[in-house]
């Protein structure tokens, strides 16, 4: 009874002590999961879509736009005839009320106004007419009559002042006019709204299109892998980054792998120094070292060349590769290292024969991630091959698809998992040497 408690109670302690690290490796999973399946429904789907849903849509029944368009065709004009019938309404309330005082008080101003102006403009003309008459210019005298004439009209109408009664009646007249239009709009606006609910009633269209339908599947397409496999020079970018990538993760790593050796189990002047710098080398920003490595390539016409791009990918990599491998050699067993001298075997023959094989894992894990980060590099292909079509790789081509401000977001979404493609090959078919350096090298009694 005791022992079973005791299994129990232990069980349940491992589940729990368990559980924390299961959730937050469930938690990373989601987190890197949910993104790549957005990005990956979206690269299947049409870009008005894209544009006008989320990409989760697609798990339920999508919505029919020619449908929404007839319902906010009728929002609109149920919108616009409310409108129009408030300013109905306020324009009936006005006439009712008639002009106010204030109004009629504001014209009688405006037309007082009017008419000062007038007999100043008169005055301006018959001036002008008089010193044309004074310089003896033809028609001057018929001017300054006309002028004299227009001045007496002014200066009358001026004299006789601005009928109150006359203005308020104007203003009625303009609230009459008002009304009419304003009723006429308001009829017409309804009568558009009746006619759109009529055809929302009547319409043939479906509100939404159940999953698997004819009308569900139209938001697919494969246009959007077309035109990044299809676009201009794609294919010579794709060699270019091959061209670029496998070089540059064979020389790091066959680099590192000797310099790993020589300082996990052999013996030379300034070692611990030499290890140091490596360490030190890994804390410096790359992207410090971007300019001053231009220039010198510059100097030495490694500029916009393939070897260029090779040693500064190499350059960059290698100190993290001799890290990351010399850590794993280290931990091998030093009975493999004895039996190989008791053997006869050179350094050389220990190294190729027996260091190197099971040092495989290491070796395959950095060249996954050499590979993804010259995979998908863009600022240092850019920075020392330029930018001439015939040297683009991979990605500054799509980020030319792309556009300056990222708005054709199926071509990146797409173009993502066409370049996936070759790190993921690569990824799967390293994956039995790590099974393989993992179980060999045993020391057998």
């Amino acid at each position: 009874m005791f022992q079973s408690q005791g299994a129990v109670q232990s069980r349940l302690r491992k589940i729990l002590t368990a559980s924390p690290v299961r959730i937050a490796v469930l938690a990373l999973c989601l987190v890197w999961s949910i993104p790549t399946l957005g990005m990956l429904i979206s690269s299947f789907r049409v870009t008005q879509e894209i544009n006008r849903t989320g990409w989760w849509t697609v798990f339920s029944p999508r919505d029919n736009t020619e449908y929404r368009s007839l319902v906010d065709r009728v929002e609109r004009s149920k919108t616009f005839a409310e409108r129009t019938q408030d300013q109905f309404v306020a324009a009936q309330a006005a006439l009712e009320a008639g002009p106010s005082e204030e109004a009629v008080s504001t014209a009688v101003a405006e037309a007082e106004a009017a008419l000062s102006e007038a007999v100043s403009d008169a005055e301006t003309d018959l001036a002008e007419a008089q010193a044309a008459l004074d310089a003896n210019e033809d028609g001057a005298q018929a001017r300054v009559d006309e002028a004299e004439a227009a001045l007496d009209a002014a200066q009358t109408a001026l004299a006789a002042g601005v009928n109150a009664d006359e203005i308020r009646a104007q203003l009625l007249d303009a609230l009459r006019e008002d009304v009419q239009s304003t009723e006429e709009r308001a009829t017409n606006a309804q009568t558009m709204l009746e006619t759109d609910r009529k055809a929302l009633a009547e319409t043939d269209e479906p509100k939404n299109f159940p999953i698997g339908s004819e009308g569900w599947r139209r938001q697919w397409t494969l246009d959007n892998y077309e035109k990044v496999v299809n676009a201009d020079r794609m294919g010579d970018a794709f060699l270019n980054s091959l061209l670029i990538t496998i070089p540059s993760v064979v020389i790091p790593i066959t680099i590192a792998a000797f310099a790993a050796y020589a300082f996990a189990w052999l013996s030379f002047p300034a070692k611990d120094l030499l290890f140091a710098l490596v360490i030190v080398a890994m804390g410096v920003p790359g992207h410090l070292a971007l300019v001053p490595i231009l220039r010198l390539y510059l100097r030495v016409d490694l500029g916009g060349t393939y070897m260029g791009v090779w040693l500064a990918h190499t350059g960059f990599g290698l100190p993290l590769a001799i890290y990351l491998i010399y850590g794993y050699m280290i931990t091998i067993p030093r009975e493999i290292m004895e039996s190989a001298h008791i053997d006869g075997a050179s350094a050389m023959t220990a190294f190729t024969r027996l260091i190197l094989p099971l040092s495989i894992p290491v070796i395959a894990a950095f060249a996954i991630f050499q590979f993804l980060w010259v995979w998908n590099d863009l600022l240092i292909a850019l920075v020392f091959l330029g930018t001439e079509a015939e040297n683009a790789v991979l990605t500054a081509r799509l980020s030319e698809l792309i556009g300056s401000k990222g708005q054709d977001w199926e071509v990146l979404t797409a173009g993502a998992f066409i370049t996936m493609l070759v790190p993921l090959i690569i990824f799967f078919a390293l994956q039995r040497f790590f099974v393989r350096g993992l179980t060999a090298g045993s020391v057998k009694g």
